[in-house]
């Protein structure tokens, strides 16, 4: 970790192990670091024609923000992300709860061109 000098041990996904290969012990990715990810991560964004900066944090940003909205308790995603304090984690819940707010007023009753509304026992 880069914040707080901390190595935290996580998990790999069957999905993931699938496509790195056996499952093996201790570290996957021994001497990794986020500089080893920007130039390659660069290069593909470049590729794909996405202007916008984007940075290997940013993918801390969305599993945390995944994980909690696939309903992972905030302290698991702040053991899995190694945040010393849930305050700092609560920040992907409340993302969570305005993507909430957000998908329900998504449903309407008000009439629309997809939504016809039609009397009990009358034939539109």
């Amino acid at each position: 970790m880069q914040k707080n000098k901390e190595l935290v041990n996580n998990p790999i996904c069957d999905e993931a192990l699938e496509l790195i290969g056996k499952r093996g012990t201790g570290q996957v990715f021994v001497g990794f670091t986020d500089k080893l990810t920007q130039t390659p991560l660069k290069n593909r964004l470049k590729a794909a024609g996405i202007t916008k900066k984007i940075s290997f944090h940013c993918s801390r940003h969305t599993f945390g923000s995944l994980q909690v909205d696939a309903g992972t308790s905030v302290y698991t995603v702040q053991h899995m992300l190694g945040h010393k304090n849930v305050e700092t984690t609560q920040i992907y819940a409340n993302m969570a709860d305005e993507i909430k707010r957000e998908s329900v007023n998504r449903i309407t009753l008000k009439p629309t061109p997809a939504l016809r509304v039609v009397k009990m026992g009358t034939e539109a």
